[in-house]
């Protein structure tokens, strides 16, 4: 080839290699540029040019970008979703679908988001093993123009450009239109002393003048000198030496650091998992203290002069430890795990209602038997109570939605077992005429479904776990990252992180 001598100066701006010293980009382009010299396939290619490509040109995407590009595709569960950049996490999105996608790096979240929703990650290496001609995939990349600072560019006005600093403390236009506030009470007589001396100019038509000032010497109330005492407020949200602007500031970045949470009506599983839950919490009294099941046992305590107070001892038991207990996990609520808690109490009234399903084979009577029933209604009492106090707890940081939902689940289990009892009744009177004798066939089977709701309940419990709310608002909250702070608007979740900094800004200010 011969040399251009008109343009021999003019570099060619298509890179052939990456700039990049990193060692394991150098191997994925020495990796890519085998595959795309061995094979006939254009993905070979496309991948090693972006390869090339500088950090600006291989802008990161999001996953809330993968979903929605990829819901165009009717099989993309079945393909793999390949981008040359970063994969980072987007909380606006709820819910992540099932995705395998394979990328030069993924963030935490990003990575921990899609493994939770059953997913799988993959470098590029790996998918050079899995697809090496790029067979059943999607080549995807992320925007360019979505930076932060290319809504800075632009030169000179009417370019729609942002504004590197939006507002300058009290340096506000106070024009005379609404838009702009002027308040001409306040400018004349707010703050100001009125001048009745004959010796000012004006004292004939009363006006007011400023503090330390003369008659010509007049200023707004919100201007001083040094000389000057400092303005005091008589609100209660006023916040001394911050302006108005760093005020305003200081709100947003606390509003913005973590999002309110997601409200549940917005999420319908949500709700359905606290009514099983709330559901949960009536079982243990409505399978004793209710006369579920005290027919039953009444039948198993006939010889036995216990017989005719046995529902006050049974009420008495349940009642007393229930108390005891419910102080107990109320005080020690704040440092308690709520996952814990719940699984802890609810495998322990799933192994009680065994045992009382297990009882009713057994042909123990009388006093050895009602010891045995008073021990597993003590026990009943102690786990219902740490289980209701920590499932409240936890449907209150879901909002309102949750409550109403676990209130009704209570109210649903009391409409049901009471049917089950009157089936179970009618039953008994068809089969036995005597009414000291109760057959064992209904109550087992009303033990044996307890038994499997409570461990209906768990599988729930374990699917709330996997939710995005719960990520985001109750694992936050029990690592202690989470404050709830009182601000002027209202109350929001704030970062404790972020509740630090502030803190020492304003330090740094009042010094």
């Amino acid at each position: 080839m011969g040399i251009d001598l008109e343009r021999h100066h003019v570099k060619k701006g298509n890179r052939t290699a990456p700039k990049s010293e990193d060692p394991y980009l150098l191997l994925l382009v020495k990796l890519y540029r085998f595959l795309a010299r061995r094979t006939d396939a254009k993905f070979n290619k496309v991948v090693l040019r972006r390869l090339f490509l500088s950090k600006i040109n291989k802008p990161p995407i999001s996953l809330s970008r993968i979903t929605k590009e990829s819901s165009t595709y009717p099989d993309a569960s079945n393909k793999i979703i390949v981008t040359v950049a970063p994969v980072t996490d987007d909380n606006r999105l709820l819910t992540v679908p099932k995705l395998t996608v394979a990328a030069l790096r993924f963030t935490r979240a990003a990575r921990e988001r899609i493994l939770n929703a059953g997913g799988e990650t993959l470098t590029l290496d790996q998918l050079a093993l899995r697809a090496p001609t790029g067979t059943n995939t999607i080549l995807l990349r992320g925007k360019r123009n979505t930076r932060e600072a290319v809504k800075h560019f632009g030169m000179g006005p009417h370019k729609n450009k942002k504004p590197y600093t939006i507002s300058k403390g009290r340096k506000r236009a106070r024009g005379r239109r609404k838009s702009r506030g002027f308040k001409i009470y306040d400018y004349l007589f707010g703050n100001w002393r009125c001048s009745g001396a004959s010796g000012y100019p004006g004292a004939f038509l009363g006006l007011c003048l400023p503090p330390h000032s003369n008659f010509m010497s007049v200023r707004p109330r919100h201007t001083r000198t040094s000389e000057e005492d400092p303005i005091l407020s008589n609100d209660e949200d006023d916040y001394g030496h911050l302006s108005q602007s760093q005020m305003s500031g200081r709100s947003v970045s606390r509003s913005l650091t973590l999002p309110p949470p997601r409200d549940p009506q917005a999420r319908k599983s949500i709700q359905m998992i606290f009514i099983v839950l709330g559901a949960t919490l009536l079982l243990p009294w409505n399978e004793t203290g209710l006369i579920t099941a005290t027919p039953y046992f009444l039948s198993r305590l006939a010889d036995s002069s216990i017989r005719p107070a046995f529902g006050s001892y049974l009420g008495i038991t349940h009642q007393a430890f229930n108390f005891c207990t419910l102080i107990y996990a109320t005080i020690t609520a704040s440092n308690a795990s709520k996952t814990f808690r719940i699984r802890a109490s609810s495998g322990a009234l799933a192994v009680l209602f065994f045992i009382l399903t297990l009882s009713t084979i057994s042909s123990v009577s009388g006093t050895p038997y009602f010891t045995l029933i008073m021990v597993i209604d003590a026990f009943l009492g102690l786990s219902s109570s740490i289980l209701s106090v920590t499932v409240v707890a936890l449907a209150a940081l879901f909002g309102p939605a949750a409550m109403q939902a676990c209130f009704a689940g209570q109210a649903a289990v009391g409409v049901v077992v009471s049917f089950v009892q009157f089936m179970g009744a009618i039953i008994a009177d068809t089969d036995s005429p005597d009414g000291d004798t109760a057959k064992p066939g209904p109550t087992v089977f009303f033990f044996g479904l307890a038994t499997a709701f409570v461990l209906f309940s768990l599988i729930a419990h374990s699917a709330l776990l996997r939710t995005p709310e719960y990520i985001e608002i109750v694992q936050k909250w029990e690592a202690g990252k989470v404050l709830l702070v009182e601000e002027p608007g209202g109350t929001v979740y704030v970062d404790e992180e972020e509740e630090g900094r502030d803190t020492e800004y304003e330090q740094q200010g009042a010094s």
